[in-house]
């Protein structure tokens, strides 16, 4: 199995391409557990390594699961079409597929033909270019980034598996005051008896944007905790954060 630089796997004996699970999680909206299940069960086709870990599924069968459960491949949180880019970036849909081809904006093709768009690369361009993401466009979208502060190590891996690109944490408060103009996420998600947070006013945890849910992870209680959109207390169960945060931006917790 050989990794592709566009992000996907192929077996160079069959030519076949495959996914891995997280990928595969963000193309169907729902938690890397959730793709291993459906795996598990034959519903998703695919192989395992010789480890037997690690499960590869065939993009064309994620896609068939897709298409059979109303899902539309490509609008996820990993790509998107080239409509939707053309409406992100003011251009035809024509022009979009030109930066793709011109490697100007990455993305893979799907069975040769479909192209999908690097969500990442696209907000990435757009930011270069001084385009102006419209967010109407995206109302209470899936698409939308995480800022993470003062989070346990082994809970920024998970989120980071589970969310892969969307994920930003912030190495200090002024790391996530930058983080927040550039990609304004959804939401933040922090850890209120941190390193930096536990010095910090809970108000002050959403960086002058005071509509921003704030999802805190609490150990004692503090003052003015009424101001955290959710709390979960440590030790977190870091499946059921997944899902407050899927519940927050209101996402699918499940693909159906």
């Amino acid at each position: 199995m050989v990794l592709t630089e566009a992000g996907y796997y192929v077996n160079s004996a069959t030519n076949e391409r495959y996914w891995k699970a997280a990928r595969v999680g963000e193309v169907l909206r729902c938690s890397t557990g959730k793709v291993k299940q459906l795996f598990d069960e034959g519903r998703l086709e695919g192989v395992r390594d010789g480890g037997g870990g690690h499960r590869y599924c065939l993009i064309r069968s994620v896609l068939g699961y897709a298409d059979a459960h109303g899902l539309q491949p490509g609008i996820s949180s990993a790509y998107w079409t080239s409509g939707m880019v053309a409406k992100v970036l003011r251009c035809s849909s024509r022009n979009a597929n030109r930066l793709f081809d011109d490697g100007r904006l990455e993305g893979i093709r799907v069975d040769g033909e479909w192209r999908q768009f690097s969500v990442s690369s696209v907000l990435k361009y757009a930011h270069e270019h001084g385009i102006g993401i419209d967010p109407t466009l995206l109302p209470n979208s899936p698409l939308a980034p995480i800022l993470a502060l003062d989070l346990r190590s082994e809970t920024v891996d998970f989120l980071s598996s589970e969310f892969a690109h969307r994920m930003h944490v912030a190495s200090d408060p002024d790391a996530a005051q930058t983080i927040l103009q550039e990609q304004q996420p959804g939401c933040v998600v922090v850890n209120i008896h941190g390193k930096h947070a536990s010095h910090m006013d809970l108000a002050d945890l959403r960086f002058g944007s005071t509509e921003l849910p704030l999802i805190g992870i609490w150990e004692t209680l503090r003052d003015n905790m009424e101001l955290l959109t959710k709390t979960l207390h440590e030790p977190v169960d870091h499946n059921i954060l997944a899902m407050e945060i899927r519940r927050t931006l209101k996402e699918p917790l499940e693909a159906a």
